[in-house]
């Protein structure tokens, strides 16, 4: 969820709807408000129209008035102070108002109401202000991005509304499960507010051979989700960089790279060496890597499933891809919306494990659950033991696995909202 203002005059309502549609193309979508605020939640980017219509009583929309709208192509979103908000897919949808004059009519006959509403609206603001400026009120509620270094403040207890969803305004986690090749899988859909919150941590410094427990270190760093990394500290290559600090730039070719830029956005070298790390950073000038992972492979990108490396190395993944295992898979769906997949293995009671080609069609499965959503990027990252989610402080799967490992490293996503 997210705030946002509008920039259209309570009255001009075309102005209004552009503007709701304009954000409806970004991805955002309204649950809420208050002229001139609203509370948006995020999903995949559409192209909608709206009609704010004034209401005519306090009441609400009778499911037979709202029948009538649906014929019409137009579907009831909520109500927005006032007015009756609806949105249409069709293009060929007919206006809500077919003139001018029936909707200047409907607008006379809430002028008066208006007048009070917005007198009463002015009087409670200046109020809230003046107390604000005279400190007889506690500061509102604010989202203030992390620095690189910076500890995240404990999630809110009361935002962790089941076992499989939390939600403040800067971040929502929405957990699943299925089942595909006789194998349980758990996946996670997040979405943050600021590039910030998606953050890596380790089990202590850089070099050090100490390991802890997934859960240990999510609750350490006060994460709402969070998944192992690629268990750095086991190898002596690779290119790699933590919370912008760059430790190694020894990339091997059979283990492709993971990176996050400072605007929270995935980006993949496959197959690395120097000199490809290197030209992806000037062919990128304006992008700074903030972590990275070596692991891998890549199993989607550029909008293509890869499935096995189709070269002549005859690397790790091309013998370990054929062997049914736990996995995991960080993925991109939209700017600032990520999806985790984790997959059991043979040591799981009731579950056989994945191949490479097995879990690839898992994350296919797991897309057509996702209401739009298309994954863009798609990483397989250190499973077998390390396959760790902690959602609530708590390893949510594999959870009949007796040879869980301790972690060198974690991937987290945290909350940046205080009250």
């Amino acid at each position: 969820m997210t705030l946002r203002i509008e920039n259209a005059a309570y009255m001009d309502l075309a102005a209004r709807e552009q503007w709701l549609a304009a954000q409806a193309a970004r991805g955002w979508y309204p649950a809420g408000s208050f002229f001139p605020i609203w509370r948006m939640k995020k999903g995949p980017p559409r192209t909608l129209r709206y009609a704010l219509t004034p209401r005519r009583d306090s009441g609400a929309l009778s499911p037979e008035v709202r029948a009538l709208y649906q014929q019409a192509g137009w579907t009831y979103v909520r109500d927005a102070g006032e007015f009756r908000l609806f949105a249409a897919e069709d293009p060929a949808a007919p206006p809500v108002f077919t003139d001018d004059d029936s909707l200047a009519c409907s607008l006379r006959g809430m002028e008066r109401r208006l007048w009070w509403a917005t007198t009463a609206a002015g009087l409670l603001l200046a109020a809230v202000l003046a107390a604000l400026l005279l400190g007889c009120l506690p500061a509102l509620a604010e989202m203030k991005p992390l620095a690189l270094d910076e500890a995240a403040q404990p999630p809110q207890e009361q935002y962790y509304t089941s076992d499989t969803h939390y939600e403040d305004p800067s971040l929502t986690v929405d957990i699943g499960e299925g089942r595909i090749y006789d194998t349980n899988y758990v996946y996670a859909v997040i979405r943050i507010a600021d590039p910030s919150q998606i953050r890596t941590a380790m089990a202590y410094k850089y070099n050090s051979s100490r390991t802890v427990p997934g859960e240990t270190m999510a609750t350490a760093n006060n994460a709402v989700l969070a998944i192992n990394a690629d268990y750095h500290n086991y190898y002596d290559y690779g290119y790699l960089v933590r919370q912008g600090v760059e430790y190694r730039m020894r990339p091997r070719r059979e283990w492709d790279v993971l990176m996050i830029d400072q605007n929270g956005d995935l980006h993949v070298i496959i197959e690395p060496t120097k000199k490809k790390v290197e030209d992806w950073h000037a062919a990128n000038p304006d992008l700074t890597v903030v972590n990275s992972f070596n692991f891998g492979p890549v199993v989607k990108t550029d909008g293509e499933w890869r499935r096995m490396h189709q070269d002549t190395i005859q690397n790790f993944f091309q013998i370990a891809g054929a062997k049914q295992y736990a996995r995991m898979a960080v993925c991109q769906l939209d700017t600032l919306t990520y999806l985790i997949v984790s997959c059991e293995s043979v040591l799981d009671e009731g579950s056989s494990g994945m191949t490479l080609k097995e879990f690839e069609e898992c994350l296919q499965e797991v897309e057509g659950k996702l209401d739009g959503y298309e994954i863009k990027l798609a990483y397989n990252i250190d499973g077998g033991g390390s396959t760790t989610m902690v959602f609530h402080n708590k390893k949510i799967n594999s959870l009949t696995n007796p040879k869980v490992r301790d972690l060198s490293d974690i991937i987290y996503f945290a909350s940046i909202y205080s009250e």
